[in-house]
């Protein structure tokens, strides 16, 4: 609880967003049980991207990207962004295949981005570079991160 409240000006800022969040609903009534504290071990795990070890370091090699939970996507007056490389084609290419389906391009995250799209990721420090801040950014505006599979898949239900 001292740790929320000396740091609560990170609570928006990811992935402390995500830390805080189950951290203050595993406190709500003064007691951590067991699925709570596996919860809160996950949450961490799932951010340093491998395993906490009983000292508290991470071992692992990539961190989890924050996708939102998203199965498919319009297209319609929707605002896209795209970040990392991209399996499908070069990043002009995804962006032609959007505006066709009446999307609309942002080269960087902008408060009204309905969508920013993640190519495959291979670096464990993705979070330290250009395509990192595009996904902190996003998060901080509330849009909607996919990864490239999520639209691919609805590209093919929104045919031009």
């Amino acid at each position: 609880q001292q740790w929320i409240k000396d740091s609560h000006d990170l609570q928006s800022q990811w992935p402390f967003s995500n830390v805080f969040k189950v951290v203050k609903k595993a406190l709500q009534d003064g007691v951590i049980t067991k699925a709570e504290r596996t919860e809160i071990l996950n949450t961490l795990e799932d951010i340093v991207g491998g395993n906490i070890r009983e000292d508290g370091s991470a071992i692992g090699k990539t961190t989890k990207l924050p996708f939102n939970d998203v199965e498919y996507i319009e297209f319609e007056g929707r605002h896209f962004c795209f970040t990392g490389k991209l399996l499908f084609g070069s990043r002009k290419q995804c962006e032609m295949e959007a505006k066709k389906r009446g999307g609309i391009i942002h080269k960087n995250v902008t408060r009204n981005l309905d969508y920013l799209v993640t190519g495959p990721i291979a670096s464990r420090d993705w979070i330290y570079t250009s395509y990192g801040r595009k996904i902190e950014k996003a998060i901080k505006n509330g849009s909607t991160i996919i990864s490239e599979e999520v639209w691919r898949r609805s590209l093919d239900l929104h045919r031009p």
